[in-house]
């Protein structure tokens, strides 16, 4: 099966090696001659890149033991040790009840949670938008060497096609439509109160309403010309 997807995307089979020689083979971490031979070919300068698929597939025993956290950190040790990154695939836990929907954090990694200590960046796949399930995002929610770039969105059909990462669809409050509004009346330039008044009149708000929206997002007044005019703080208006 992954031959077949291989092909379909192009890729170079002939680039890439299985340390044990016959693909077919499976690979276990906790085997010392496995190790061996993967230290070996990661040494080799065509190899540019190490994956494991899975932590649970390379040693399905260790999956509730601290021997998952030793494979991890000689999975990290081989990496700095060759300068080459590995690539780890893990599964999560199923959802619990206190868990978001759709959603994926670090306490979702399955098995003891010293597995993470090693991981110098871990990535998350998951599906925000249970109304578009086919729209993944993938997301770091662990990263020791740089500040986590922001998430993107990806779609897998014959190829794949990346996108604008997905949100949780919100359902806003009153409160917080009235300060979308208020923010948008404002974000081009000052306006005074009495127009914004009237703009929210107009939309079905009362006088408290907007209030309540100037409240969120700290819109400051300043007395201008004998009437009030509003602006969004620290909005640098050209």
């Amino acid at each position: 099966m992954n031959l077949a997807r291989a092909k379909e995307m192009n890729l170079p089979t002939d680039k890439i090696y299985s340390p044990l020689g016959d693909p077919l083979d499976d690979f276990r971490l906790d085997n010392g001659d496995h190790r061996a031979k993967l230290a070996t070919m990661a040494l080799w300068p065509q190899i540019k890149l190490i994956v494991v698929d899975s932590l649970s597939g390379a040693d399905p025993t260790a999956e509730k033991s601290t021997q998952d956290a030793k494979n991890v950190n000689w999975l990290a040790a081989l990496a700095r040790d060759t300068q080459k990154p590995v690539i780890l695939t893990h599964h999560l836990r199923k959802r619990g009840l206190f868990d978001i929907e759709g959603e994926v954090s670090l306490d979702r990694i399955r098995g003891i949670s010293t597995i993470l200590q090693y991981a110098r960046v871990i990535w998350a796949i998951d599906t925000p938008n249970l109304q578009d399930k086919d729209t993944k995002r993938l997301s770091v929610i662990k990263s020791n060497l740089a500040k986590k770039p922001e998430p993107i969105g990806f779609v897998i059909d014959d190829e794949i096609t990346f996108t604008d990462a997905p949100e949780k669809p919100r359902n806003e409050t009153r409160v917080e439509q009235a300060a979308d509004l208020l923010q948008a009346l404002l974000e081009k330039e000052p306006r005074s109160a009495v127009d914004i008044l009237d703009e929210f009149e107009q939309a079905g708000y009362s006088k408290s309403g907007l209030y309540r929206a100037k409240d969120a997002l700290s819109v400051v007044s300043i007395r201008k010309n004998g009437r009030w005019v509003w602006s969004l703080p620290q909005k640098n208006y050209e």
